[in-house]
This record gives C-alpha cells, sequence and structure tokens, in this order.
C-alpha cells in the first residue's frame, strides 16, 4: 500500500483491487451496489498527485462490471497515520459530506486501502445514509491491529 500511495508505484491500483476482488464476498457483488472509493483529502491529493482509491474503484469497476460514483467532497482532516484509535476517531468525525446534488446512490460497496480503527469508513458511511443511500458495504486491501 506504501509503495502505491506514497512512492506513486500506480499499476498497483490493478494489483490492489485484484486482491479485493478475491476477499469481497459473492452476495455483495451480486446485489448490484455502486463502488465508491473513500477520497483522500486535498492535501494527499496534491502531495500524490492522484487519489489512489479512485483509481482502485475504477479498476475493480472494470473487474466487476459494475458502476462508480464520486458522491464526497474532499475531507478536511488531518493525516491519519501518525494518530492514535481515540485521535483517529475524533479527527474523521463528520470530516465527510455529500456534494451537493450528488446522487446517493442505494447499494455502495464502500472502498478505502486500510482499516484501523473503522474512524473513516464510520464517517464515510454515516454520510451516506444521511443524503439517502440505504445499503452501505465497506471493503479494505489491508487490516491493522
Amino acid at each position: 500500500v506504501r509503495m502505491y500511495k506514497d512512492h506513486g508505484e500506480r499499476r498497483l491500483a490493478g494489483e490492489l483491487a485484484r486482491a479485493m476482488v478475491r476477499i469481497a464476498h459473492p452476495s455483495w457483488i451480486g446485489e448490484a451496489p455502486t463502488l465508491v472509493a473513500v477520497p483522500a483529502t486535498g492535501k494527499a491529493l496534491r502531495r500524490r498527485g492522484f487519489d489512489h482509491m479512485d483509481e482502485v474503484a475504477r479498476e475493480l469497476s472494470a473487474i466487476l462490471g459494475i458502476a462508480v460514483a464520486r458522491p464526497f467532497a474532499p475531507p478536511r482532516s488531518l493525516d491519519q497515520r501518525r494518530l492514535g484509535g481515540r485521535d483517529r476517531i475524533g479527527n474523521m468525525k463528520g470530516r465527510f459530506s455529500v456534494l451537493p446534488g450528488a446522487d446517493a446512490p442505494e447499494r455502495v460497496l464502500l472502498i478505502d486501502d486500510v482499516y484501523t480503527t473503522g474512524a473513516t469508513l464510520f464517517d464515510a458511511t454515516d454520510a451516506l445514509l444521511a443524503a439517502g443511500t440505504r445499503q452501505v458495504r465497506c471493503l479494505t486491501y489491508a487490516r491493522v491491529w
């Protein structure tokens, strides 16, 4: 994940997507969800020059044949990597919002690279549900304990 998002190894987007397909529960795909990637912060986007999970979402879309939506405004938060569990939750609380006028897909497969405390996925899910999404399933490439 570090090589991909922090060292610009963009060809790894497909590798992450293929690994995520192998662990996605088949019933989730059968529900014909819309893929939504957790967006990078503006600062991370400027630093990297690309939104790493947006590229993984496009790869997943091509493999699975399901649509991608980009309903989120970029979150404003600190880099989570140096924060402890309690600080991560506080850092992400209320940080995600759906863009005005964006359609909230009925069923979403929300993707991110790493699940640590769940703070990012929980807040992104809350924003989608508040916008009218009825079901959110979350899928990450890695889990950090």
